[in-house]
C-alpha cells in the first residue's frame, strides 16, 4: 500500500522502480532470500480544474465587420489534460465561441452609437471542472452614417436694399456617428459665392460684407451646399438646395415707353374727346410699380385732363378753338404708389 496520496502532475511520482526482497526464516548467516523488480506506474485521473491563461481578455472589432470576423483567440491550461472545451456561458446574438476558444461574429454588429462595447463571460471545461474568464470586445468607431439636411431644400429672403454682411438663413445637418465622424463642415458648393458666404461650423448662410443685391438684375439666387464629415477615411456628405429671393423696394423711376406724344384733334368737338394715351413702366414689382398719370403742365386752361389716372388716357374737358390756340403742350407725370 501507499504511504501518503500520490500526484501525477509531479513528475518524480509518475513511476516507481521497487526491488523486494524476500528472506526465509532460517538461522542467522544461513538466511536465505530473493530479489525481484517491481515497476508501479501511477495513472492521472482528473483532479485539477483548467485555467485561463488570462483571467480577462480585450479585444477590438470594426462596427462594419463582416459576420464570421475573428474577435479573439482565448486559451486556458489544464494539467490533467489537454481535452478541452470552450463555450459561451450566456446566450448572445452577436457573437460565437467555438470549441477551440477561437470567439467569431455571428452577425452584423450594433453600431458605435449604439453599443461601443460588449462583455462576455467565456468558459472552459475539461469534462469535470469549468473555468471562466472576462472578454470586453470594444467596437471601433467607424464612419457608417451619411449626414443628413433638415430640411433638404431652404428658402430665404435678402432685400435688394440690404447691405450686407446680412444673415439670410441657417442650414442644419447631422450626422449619427461620433467624434470627427460625425463633425460637420458645411460648404457652397454651386451658386454665388461670390455675394454669399456660410459659416464652415454653424451653417449660417450670409450676404457677404458690403455686397448688395438688384431684384430688377436678379430676382433669385439658387445654391447648392453642402454638409461634408471629418472622417479622415472615406468621408461622406450631404447636400441641400437654396432658393434666396430678394425682395422689391421702391428703387425704380417710371419710364414712359416715349418722351414725346403727338395728337391732333378738331376743333369744336363736344367734351370729353379723346386726345391720346400716355404710358409709362417700372421695372419694381407690386405697388411699387402701380403708375398713377397727372397733368402736371401746360393745362392753364383746364382744356384737358385724365379721367382715370390708373390708364393715361387724355380728354377734352370742353371744346376747342384753333383760331384762339393752334397747339398745346402738356407735360404728363407717372408717379408710382411706392412709398
Amino acid at each position: 500500500n501507499t504511504l501518503k496520496k500520490l500526484d501525477y502532475e509531479k513528475t518524480t511520482e509518475r513511476s516507481f522502480a521497487l526491488v523486494v526482497t524476500a528472506t526465509d526464516g532460517g538461522p542467522a548467516g544461513s538466511q536465505k532470500s530473493a530479489t525481484a523488480q517491481v515497476q508501479i506506474t501511477v495513472t492521472d485521473i482528473n483532479d485539477n480544474p483548467p485555467n485561463f491563461n488570462q483571467g480577462a481578455y480585450t479585444a477590438t472589432i470594426r462596427e462594419d465587420s463582416r459576420t464570421g470576423a475573428t474577435v479573439v483567440q482565448v486559451a486556458a491550461k489544464d494539467v490533467d489534460s489537454t481535452l478541452l472545451t470552450y463555450f459561451l456561458t450566456a446566450k448572445n446574438n452577436f457573437f460565437f465561441l467555438s470549441s477551440s476558444g477561437v470567439l467569431t461574429t455571428k452577425a452584423a454588429l450594433p453600431t458605435f452609437e449604439t453599443q461601443p462595447s460588449h462583455v462576455l463571460i467565456v468558459g472552459v471545461t475539461d469534462g469535470a471542472s469549468n473555468a471562466t474568464a472576462t472578454v470586453t470586445v470594444v467596437v471601433e468607431n467607424r464612419n457608417t452614417h451619411r449626414p443628413n439636411f433638415y430640411p433638404q431644400f431652404y428658402t430665404g429672403n435678402v432685400s435688394e436694399s440690404t447691405v450686407g454682411p446680412f444673415n439670410v438663413l441657417t442650414l442644419f445637418a447631422n450626422d449619427s456617428d461620433t467624434g470627427v465622424a460625425g463633425q460637420l463642415v458645411y460648404r457652397i458648393a454651386t451658386g454665388q459665392g461670390e455675394l454669399f458666404a456660410i459659416d464652415v461650423n454653424t451653417g449660417v448662410l450670409s450676404l457677404r460684407a458690403f455686397k448688395t443685391v438688384d431684384r430688377e438684375q436678379t430676382a433669385k439666387y439658387a445654391l447648392t451646399v453642402t454638409a461634408n464629415d471629418k472622417s479622415p477615411v472615406l468621408p461622406l456628405s450631404a447636400t441641400a438646395q437654396v432658393e434666396i429671393n430678394v425682395l422689391d423696394v421702391d428703387d425704380e423711376k417710371p419710364v414712359f415707353d416715349f418722351k414725346q406724344y403727338s395728337a391732333a384733334v378738331m376743333e369744336n368737338q363736344t367734351a370729353g374727346l379723346s386726345v391720346a394715351t400716355v404710358s409709362a413702366t417700372d421695372k419694381d414689382l407690386g405697388i411699387n410699380a402701380q403708375l398713377f398719370y397727372n397733368i402736371t403742365g401746360g393745362n392753364g386752361a383746364g382744356l384737358f385732363r385724365i379721367v382715370d389716372g390708373n390708364t393715361g388716357l387724355i380728354t377734352t374737358t370742353g371744346s376747342l378753338d384753333r383760331e384762339t390756340t393752334p397747339a398745346y403742350m402738356l407735360t404728363v407725370t407717372a408717379t408710382d404708389r411706392g412709398s
